[in-house]
């Protein structure tokens, strides 16, 4: 406990004179301690003892993590709500550039700033990536209503879409940008493949162009880094897209490309089967 009351003291200093209680109050649980801390750093003007009489009512009803997730969200205004609440489609780390593209506000570093000042945002200095703990996320996420989240999603979907397209480019232009292109791809590789599965479970035209251009992009990426197994299900899934779009080429391009890995896996009589679908 004495252990914990300094690391708050650390972490808050205007926290002393109520560390034992806050320390109590969030269960000694680290991350709710955190998330307390950062709650006092961003709300220098409120006294500590509101912070906390805040804190104790929503324990009335709530866990002391979710408790102290939901004193953060109440004290933010309504841009800030939107950018964090938004930033948990992201199922693993993210660059600002993703961040503002999904979060689609027009000042995203500046609120990202916030968040991350607030401790609700971690920030990794040395990869310059961000990053919210899992359950910050969940209880983020469960802030989101479904329009929202899905209009997310899609700005998520294209996000990393147009990521694959950069990655491509890059490889495609040799040399030493070979590695960079497929650097770009091995570090949004969960990104890239959250989109791709949500992107296969939508049922309209906007997602199956995405879904069909996405795994275009990722055709060189691809078979360097998925295994065969991995490959037939996104050219599977391409060509499913394409066909619900009545988009002859892009089939074409599918079946084209499920016959060569077919092929390469030995599977010859599937190969030419789907060679002939593609004349």
């Amino acid at each position: 406990s004495s252990d914990l009351i300094d690391y708050l003291r650390h972490l808050a200093p205007r926290a002393n004179g109520q560390a034992t209680a806050i320390v109590e109050a969030c269960g000694r649980l680290p991350l709710a301690l955190e998330a307390f801390a950062g709650i006092i750093n961003n709300k220098n003007l409120y006294p500590v003892p509101e912070l906390l009489e805040r804190f104790r009512k929503q324990q009335e009803r709530l866990t002391p993590l979710e408790a102290a997730f939901q004193v953060s969200y109440d004290l933010l205004n309504d841009e800030l709500r939107r950018c964090w609440t938004r930033l948990s489609v992201f199922p693993a780390s993210f660059e600002m550039i993703a961040a503002a593209h999904v979060t689609d506000e027009k000042d995203a570093r500046d609120a990202i700033q916030k968040l991350v000042n607030a401790s609700l945002v971690v920030h990794d200095e040395n990869n310059d990536r961000f990053r919210l703990h899992v359950l910050i996320r969940q209880f983020c996420a469960g802030k989101l209503s479904s329009a929202e989240r899905s209009a997310t999603q899609q700005r998520y979907a294209e996000s990393y879409r147009l990521a694959t397209e950069v990655s491509k480019a890059l490889y495609m232009s040799g040399g030493e940008n070979i590695l960079n292109g497929l650097h770009l791809f091995d570090d949004e590789r969960v990104n890239i493949e959250t989109a791709f599965t949500w992107l296969k479970g939508q049922h309209d035209q906007e997602s199956a162009r995405k879904l069909v251009s996405l795994v275009k992009a990722v055709v060189y990426a691809g078979d360097l880094r998925f295994s065969p197994k991995q490959r037939i299900e996104w050219l599977e899934a391409q060509l499913e897209a394409a066909r619900s779009m009545n988009n002859r080429q892009e089939e074409c391009n599918a079946l084209g490309n499920l016959g060569i890995i077919h092929f390469y896996i030995g599977d010859t009589p599937k190969a030419i089967k789907f060679y002939e679908q593609a004349t």
